[in-house]
Parts: C-alpha cells; structure tokens; sequence
C-alpha cells in the first residue's frame, strides 16, 4: 500500500504543520488521503481530519500490539490513493518510536528538520539520522538501516539559505521547504494544541497551506516515492477480521449515546468501529449545549478532554450526567450498583456508563459474568 512516514529530529520541529501541509496539498491534487498517526494522540488525529477530509486512524503499537496495528494500516489505507503517517516525538525516540513504525509498515521516511539558526549542519544532522542504528531491546542486536525518502526543511530564512542546506546533504533527497514566514500556526492552549472541535483552523487557513507546500515542496515526488512503496511494503495474506464481529450476530441491537462537541472529543476512531461490529448503534449528542439524553440509549460513552479546567461551568453537565451517574470508580475500576448501572473511568477522563439491559452480554464478553465489579484493560 502506497504510503509514507513523517518523522521528525524533535517535538517542536514543524512535523504536525509539513503533516498537514503534506495532507491538504496531496488532497488539493484530487488523490484520497488516508491520514495515521503515531501512538496515542487524539488531538492531532484530529486536525488530521480537517486537512484530509477523512478520519485519522492511530497506530499505536504499545497498546494494540504490531500485529494490530499492521491490520489496521491495511484495512483503512486500501480505500486510499496514498497513506500518510504522522510520527511521534523525536523519529528514534521511545520503545514503540516512529522509526519502529517505518520498519514495521515498510514506509519510507520523510524527514522533517527545523533549519532555524543553522546552513551546512544540517547535512551533518541528516547524514546521522540516517545512518543512526537503533540497538533492539528483544533481539540486543543493531536494527537495519531505515529507509528514507527524503528530507523538508522548515522555518527557512530565504532561497540562498535553502540553497546552503540543500547542498550540504547527500545522504538522502531534498524535497522543499516552508519558509519562515509562512504564517500558517496552530493555536494553542493548556496541556497542547487546541482540537480540531474548537476549530482552531479555517479551511481558508488549510487551504493557504496546501497552496504553500505546493509552492515549495515537490508533492509530486512525494506521491512518487509513496507509490514506488506500493510493492516492496509490508505485505500480509489479508486482515484478520475485526474483533466484535460475531458478537453482533449473537447480541441484540443497542444504542450508544456518545458526548461530542469541543469539551467532549477525546475518541478513537477504532473505538467506535469496534462498538458498531459488537452491534452498537452510535448516537451523537452534545452534553454543552442540550442537557438531554437521546431517547432510549442503553449507554453513554463520554470521552473528556481533560484539559477542560471550565467544563463543570456549564450548567447542563450535571443535569446531563445526573441520570447515569448511580456508580462509583476506583483507578481503572468499573463498579455496578445496586439499580444495576456501571460507570467505568479512565484516568484519561474517558468515562462510559451502561445500563442494566445489555450489562450482561458486556460482562460475558470480557469472561466477567456474575461478577460485581472487575479490573479493566490500561
């Protein structure tokens, strides 16, 4: 599958904006862009969207495991004309890292390198990223070369500066830059970047960026080098089918009310999916603004930004939250009640609460039938 990773020397460096960037200008193109991204990251899976038009998936290998997370990359970017990877961090940094990812997909790297405050050393930097070996843990043997693409400046001060940095690299392809004074910045608040729900980003913006990045990066030789991959990547005999499946052949229909607006959005995409196959029926509604749960739901699954220091301010959160709210949490806990609901909280702030008429075939899923309370996954 036609496909490439956008890693990174540091946090910091423009990845998420050459990301998107990349995105936008590939879709401006008329190609269907089939976004991921690195581990588990809500928010920039979700600027993803805006850029892309289509739901970014997370690939996230510590808690789904590899075998998962190749699945995934082949079931959602087999509806696409070219898949295109967000990294994590620093490209060699952490166990699960972005160039663990590259390896595991077989996607070639682009390499984003902030050139602020520096010419010739570049090349240096980009001759040690790719000629870096990363010492595996499992195997206490040095992992092979990674396979790179390319590499794009960011923040560069002129053409003669982007001249100088070109010059200085021979290890891989120079596909462009973005200029310093590209005046395209994602707004920002506490704990990280705003999310796609407060939409921090016009299409007026992401549009002005695609045009940029089709002004001074090639997209076409990165839509080559994606479609080049086609037939040396990570091949597998098919995906495995989804896990849920048949338990909505043997479950009767239920409905899930999912809280959704711009204090509500910390979702993943596979979440949901995995709920519609065990049967689900997902109904969205916004605690913020309708104090209201839609009619009939059998549960609610609420996934909190928990960067939402004002969300009890809003006065229908507690009258919304008031009719399910029967339970109590400890960690990672779920406990039933006397009239039999469930509240079930993650440190992450994501809560889901279920009533008593599908209790039982949720319980009898996860072997926990006849129990009281149980230890749920991490």
């Amino acid at each position: 599958m036609p496909g490439i990773v956008i890693a990174g020397t540091h946090s910091g460096c423009g990845k998420t904006t050459i990301t998107l960037g990349i995105m936008a200008a590939l879709a401006k193109k008329g190609l269907i862009v089939q976004p991921f991204k690195a581990g588990p990251d809500f928010i920039d899976a979700g600027l993803h969207r805006l850029a892309a038009g289509r739901p970014s998936r997370n690939l996230d290998q510590w808690m789904c495991g590899k075998e998962y997370v190749v699945d995934c990359f082949r079931k959602y970017a087999a509806g696409s004309d070219i898949a295109v990877i967000e990294g994590v961090m620093g490209m060699y940094d952490g166990d699960f890292s972005t160039a663990d990812l590259s390896r595991l997909l077989g996607a070639p790297v682009v390499l984003v390198v902030d050139a602020y405050g520096m010419a010739e050393s570049a090349g240096a930097m980009v001759h040690g990223f790719t000629e870096f070996r990363v010492q595996s843990s499992e195997f206490r043997v040095k992992s092979e070369k990674m396979k790179f693409a390319g590499v794009i400046f960011n923040r560069v001060a002129s053409e003669n500066h982007f001249k100088r940095l070109k010059e200085s690299v021979r290890d891989v392809p120079v596909l462009g830059y973005l200029p310093r004074e590209v005046h395209f910045e994602i707004p920002h608040r506490h704990l990280g970047l705003a999310v796609a729900e407060e939409s921090p980003i016009t299409a007026e913006n992401i549009e002005r960026l695609a045009d940029t990045v089709i002004k001074y990066i090639d997209i076409d030789a990165v839509s080559r080098i994606a479609e080049l991959n086609k037939e040396t990547g990570h091949h597998r005999d098919g995906p495995r089918p989804r896990r849920g499946a048949k338990a909505a052949k043997e479950t009767e229909s239920f409905k899930i009310a999912v809280a959704y607006d711009k204090a509500f959005s910390f979702y993943y995409e596979d979440n949901l999916d995995l709920l519609r196959d065990a049967g689900a029926e997902i109904v969205r509604f916004s605690p913020l603004h309708d104090p209201t749960i839609p009619d009939a739901a059998d549960a609610v699954y609420i996934g909190e930004d928990i960067r939402n220091s004002m969300l009890w301010n809003f006065p229908a959160i507690p009258r919304c939250s008031a009719r399910f709210m029967h339970g109590r949490t400890q960690g990672n806990r779920c406990t039933l009640n006397a009239a039999g609901s469930c509240i079930f909280r993650r440190a992450s702030g994501i809560s889901t609460m279920f009533s008593p008429r599908w209790r039982a075939s949720f319980l009898s899923k996860r072997g926990c039938s006849g129990n009281r309370s149980w230890r749920t996954a991490k």
